[in-house]
């Protein structure tokens, strides 16, 4: 099985399956096996399936999935989204940059590629360029308190301190409007502790 066609212009074409396979066997059978019945494998793993869609995979589990969803629906940008930001966490940054971009090429104001992308330039040291992604993603969204965590993080690790505290600030009031009672939900919850600890840090270096 090959890549899908109609590859990005300079996108490498890589073959799903490399490895020769025997004519007999059980090699051959689970071969057999995989080339029947995949793609009704990869229809049930649509977001209506909530399989492929699922968040809770681990990273290199969602790698595989989310590649051989795509190699099936090229188009799909929450996908490639997720798989873009399953590459930024395993530290992939040219896997990552590659899946933001193809998005980006098809959708420029996809919130959730300049979004990934801001983090994964960030994490390479191109603080400029990640600030402005970040930037060019808060005007798709201004509501979105992750957009503004984010750009305070590069701010802060680009030295513009009362900048990054004014992110953080946003990040701070759009939580607040979201869970007024606050929230039972852990991830929710997590995100509010690291954004009041990014803060306390802030204050002690302005």
């Amino acid at each position: 099985m090959t890549a899908p066609a109609n590859p990005m212009p300079g996108e490498e074409i890589v073959p799903l399956f490399t490895t020769p396979v025997q004519e007999s066997g059980t090699s051959f059978l689970a071969f057999l096996l995989i080339r029947l019945f995949l793609p009704a494998i990869v229809l049930l793993a649509s977001p209506a399936f909530a399989h492929v869609g699922a968040d809770d995979m681990p990273d290199a589990v969602a790698e595989v999935e989310y590649s051989i969803f795509l190699e099936f629906q090229p188009k799909d940008t929450v996908i490639r989204n997720k798989l873009g930001m399953v590459y930024y966490r395993l530290n992939k940054y040219k896997e990552a940059v590659r899946e933001f971009s193809r998005i980006l090429k098809q959708d420029p104001d996809n919130y959730d590629a300049l979004d990934g992308m801001g983090l994964v330039r960030a994490a390479q040291g191109e603080y400029d360029e990640a600030i402005d992604l970040h930037r060019r993603a808060i005007g798709l969204n201004d509501e979105d308190m992750m957009g503004y965590f984010h750009l305070g993080s590069a701010l802060e690790k680009k030295g513009r301190l009362p900048e990054a505290m004014e992110a953080y600030q946003a990040a701070r009031a759009r939580y607040s409007k979201q869970y007024p009672q606050g929230t039972d939900n852990k991830q929710a919850v997590e995100f509010g502790r690291t954004l009041e600890a990014a803060i306390a840090g802030l204050e002690t270096r302005l």
